[in-house]
């Protein structure tokens, strides 16, 4: 008994205040613990102080702290909780000491983040070291997660951790792993992280690559939101990747075949196929007749007899049209379409309906410096040349002679069906009036009352039913200036002296001699009188 009770006293003697001890459960009543820690008596703990462990059985071992070897009442002082959070403290200091993580659970949201309970004792974790991206603080309270302690601070008891850290870490590895299986050609899955204007970022593990517009389908894309969205699932091509630059090019289209490929065995020449209107500029409409596959309507052959100016005024986006396929160039990928081709050809059979000489009624639907457009029927219009609209009127313009929707009577002077182009006049509906001057004159022959229509330095324009000129050679006794002796509607009579059919001259003479007038003299009248 001696000995025990000395064994007893070494035995406090090595037991320290503040220390973690090892003690035995002797008794467990509904509020209170009995522990034996080997000194004179047993300390009591509350049973309150187990509530982060399940309550121990007579006989267990536990560790507690032993704040007082004996109180004024000569019983030890025992604490489990505080036991528990000095362990817990020491836990955490040796793993900020390491860097190793430790659990915790988000009670609640504080200024500036949460407050995270390490099994004991508070920390805090700022909101930008919860995750990548901003979150929803409702969707963390409660939650449990490993995290990395940033800063601890004994004294203070201050410690902040990261949860962030840990996710960083992880993609690291995650991120390495990734880069071995990344080499140009290889096909990964990935999900859609990030959707822009110009195409669309998928994190492929950790590494995100480029997935542009252009890229992922053969076919046309407004928007990449037509497509995809963020977390889709989907296979990509590594087209390019660069390390160094963290750039990685992907690609959706190149994971299925060409569209042009074999293009001869999907589309002939002459074929009449169904399409979508993808695009229309000033010049026509691109058709798509398939993903990747779009042929040109070119504004020529949008109709036969309409005269379309905008093609937007014929089309729209998004219209299904038929067309017949005219053109393939597989080299360039291109492929001229028609809509007009399945329609009736007007000029098809136009020369056995207007031959040439014959006399057709139209109407006047334009002019142009150079003549006027003249309606035969619908699809069908003849150019009216400024020339041939009359045989002795010099014209300027043709809406000088003519209006537009106005009815005339012309002559087909000549048409082609394969260029689409036909001419007419309007001054063969009459007889030439020089040909019928030639016809009933002869040189030498006086004209009387020739009427005078316009006064030139060089000479005369007189009326003889067809222009005629008198040069100023010819001219009896002439002034100095024939503006101050003649005037317009004067009348004078005149002797015949040249006749030259082919280029539409007459010369006249008022002297009583015929002599032999110039060639340069006519010619340089002519050029005056023109300009």
């Amino acid at each position: 008994m001696e000995e025990d009770i000395v064994g007893m006293i070494d035995e406090s003697m090595k037991m320290k205040e503040g220390e973690i001890i090892k003690g035995i459960v002797v008794k467990v009543t509904s509020g209170d613990i009995l522990v034996d820690v080997g000194l004179k008596s047993e300390g009591i703990i509350p049973t309150s102080e187990f509530k982060r462990t399940a309550i121990p059985e007579q006989g267990d071992e536990v560790f507690v702290l032993l704040e007082k070897i004996e109180d004024d009442e000569g019983m030890v002082v025992l604490s489990k909780h505080k036991a528990d959070i000095m362990h817990i403290w020491n836990t955490i200091q040796e793993c900020y000491e390491t860097g190793e993580c430790v659990e915790g659970k988000i009670v609640k949201t504080v200024k500036g983040g949460f407050q995270v309970d390490l099994g004991g004792i508070n920390a805090f974790l700022p909101g930008s070291q919860v995750d990548f991206q901003p979150v929803n603080p409702d969707d963390f309270i409660g939650t449990t997660h490993e995290v990395k302690i940033l800063k601890l601070s004994e004294g203070r008891r201050n410690i902040v951790v990261s949860r962030r850290a840990i996710l960083e870490e992880d993609m690291d590895k995650k991120r390495e792993e990734t880069w071995k299986k990344i080499e140009k050609g290889v096909v990964l899955e990935g999900k859609v992280k990030n959707i822009t204007d110009y195409g669309a970022f998928i994190d492929l593990g950790g590494v995100d690559g480029l997935l542009h517009i252009g890229d992922i389908t053969w076919g046309r894309l407004s928007h990449v939101s037509d497509v995809l969205h963020i977390g889709d699932v989907i296979n990509v091509l590594i087209l390019d990747c660069n390390r160094e630059q963290q750039r990685i090019a992907l690609s959706m289209k190149r994971l299925t075949p060409h569209p042009w490929e074999n293009i001869g065995e999907k589309f002939e020449v002459g074929g009449v196929v169904k399409g979508k209107v993808v695009s229309i500029t000033e010049y026509g409409a691109f058709v798509e007749l398939e993903p990747g596959i779009e042929g040109l309507v070119h504004i020529s052959e949008f109709s036969w007899t309409q005269k379309v100016r905008k093609p937007s005024d014929f089309l729209s986006l998004g219209d299904m049209v038929e067309v017949k396929i005219l053109n393939i160039d597989e080299e360039q990928q291109r492929m001229s379409l028609s809509i007009r081709a399945l329609m009736e050809n007007p000029w098809e059979g136009a020369r056995e309906r207007h031959p040439v000489g014959s006399v057709v009624k139209g109407v006047v639907r334009k002019f142009t410096n150079y003549g006027a457009f003249v309606e035969l029927e619908d699809g069908i219009e003849g150019l009216l040349h400024i020339k041939d609209i009359s045989w002795t009127k010099r014209i300027s313009h043709p809406s000088d002679e003519l209006r537009t929707g106005q009815d005339i009577d012309c002559k087909v002077l000549s048409i082609d069906e394969e260029t689409h182009r036909l001419s007419v006049g309007l001054k063969q509906m009459r007889e030439d009036p020089l040909k019928k001057f030639v016809e009933e004159h002869a040189i030498g022959d006086i004209i009387p009352n020739a009427r005078i229509t316009r006064v030139l330095d060089k000479g005369l324009v007189v009326d003889v039913g067809v222009d005629g000129f008198v040069p100023y050679s010819q001219i009896q006794n002439p002034p100095k200036e024939l503006q101050r002796e003649y005037s317009i509607g004067d009348k004078v009579t005149v002797r015949l002296i040249e006749i030259n059919e082919e280029k539409r001259r007459l010369v006249f003479s008022q002297t009583e001699y015929e002599p032999v007038v110039e060639e340069s003299e006519c010619v340089d009248s002519e050029e005056k009188d023109n300009s």
